[in-house]
């Protein structure tokens, strides 16, 4: 959920950089696709992978069995990491990029 909400702000983001600043900045747009990238992949890692590890060793959120819990949770990990990566570039770009527009103003 609050992935979803970061991505509606940097949409945000994205559309008033647009209107007020000319060009594409392609670190930016490839930050953006990359949260864009992650959030869905976590979501059919979270959902699918959750079906697959289940079939592989029944209710296995709930019982010890460490191996597959990881092998369902550090992909996710991993992919949030990458997010929050990619939301950290697109907010860095775009404050550099409104620090130039104010130099050159």
């Amino acid at each position: 959920m609050a992935g979803g909400l970061g991505m509606a702000g940097l949409g945000v983001i994205l559309l008033i950089r647009g209107k007020c600043l000319p060009g594409v900045d392609p670190l930016q747009t490839a930050a953006f696709r990359a949260c864009v990238g992650s959030l869905l992949a976590i979501l059919v890692i979270g959902s699918f992978g959750y079906f697959v590890c289940n079939a592989i060793h029944l209710s296995f959120v709930y019982a010890p069995n460490a191996v597959v819990k990881n092998a369902w949770l550090l992909p996710q990990a991993f992919l949030i990491v990458v997010y929050l990566t990619g939301a950290a570039l697109n907010l860095s770009a775009t404050r550099r990029l409104r620090g130039t527009a104010r130099a050159a103003a």
